[in-house]
């Protein structure tokens, strides 16, 4: 399950129990933050996507550190003018955990995602033994296929023999 929220008109893909880095906040390290702009809520073959934010909806986040990020350099030049200038810059940022997510039917919705991913397990656990068989048969009639084209193969080199008189 997964959710994307908005911050700062930048979209986040976020997951409970993992860690995002975002643009600089005025928090605290170790304190919470809560955001409500979520954009849409997918979990297995559920989705749902507001309109432009799902109402009920919150991630609950801690926030980790604040650091910055790798330093990106920029070189500008015009040639045969002697203009040469190099500037580096390094983007502050805030790393977060993503504690929780809430939105409306979130167990109902779960549950449903979670029975639905048993149920195509066991579906596709019964249908591996039941086409077995045929698919060793599939083999046999594949490598049928491949011996007569190879003999259409060998036909079509012959020469055609072309008698006139």
């Amino acid at each position: 399950m997964y959710v994307v929220i908005e911050k700062d008109s930048k979209q986040y893909q976020v997951q409970e129990g993992r860690w995002i880095d975002i643009d600089l906040l005025d928090q605290t390290p170790d304190s919470n933050v809560t955001f409500d702009k979520v954009i849409a809520v997918v979990a297995g073959e559920y989705s749902q996507i507001g309109q432009p934010y799902i109402e009920g909806a919150s991630v609950t986040a801690k926030v980790v550190k604040h650091d910055k990020a790798d330093k990106v350099s920029s070189f500008k030049i015009r040639k045969k003018k002697g203009y040469r200038r190099k500037l580096g810059h390094r983007q502050d940022y805030t790393r977060i955990l993503v504690e929780q997510v809430n939105f409306p039917n979130k167990e109902e919705t779960l549950n449903y995602a979670k029975n639905l991913k048993n149920s195509l397990k066991q579906n596709f656990r019964q249908k591996k033994i039941k086409y077995l068989p045929q698919e060793k048969k599939d083999s046999r009639k594949k490598q049928s296929i491949v011996k007569q084209k190879a003999e259409t193969k060998a036909k079509k080199t012959e020469p055609e023999k072309n008698y006139t008189c």
